[in-house]
């Protein structure tokens, strides 16, 4: 049997998990998947579903919300 995220062997190996709808895979691998989920999530978003335009926006609107917030704190604003 192989692990469904690095495709290493798992029979022998001291630290198995099994994840319903996967299968048998290493523990460490396992976290490793959680953590990319993680850091590619934000608010129930996929940011990995965005298109390169669509995730420039988003990103442009984050700057610009940012810009905004900085200034009633009295900053001066970023220009483009």
């Amino acid at each position: 049997m192989r692990c469904t995220y690095c495709s290493g062997k798992v029979v022998g190996h001291r630290n198995v998990v099994v994840v319903p709808g996967k299968g048998p895979t290493h523990e460490g691998c396992f976290q490793k998947s959680l953590i990319s989920i993680a850091q590619r999530t934000f608010s129930g978003m996929d940011l990995t579903q965005f298109t390169d335009a669509a995730l420039n926006e988003l990103s442009d609107m984050v700057a610009i919300e940012q810009n905004a917030r900085t200034v009633k704190m009295g900053s001066m604003v970023e220009l483009f």
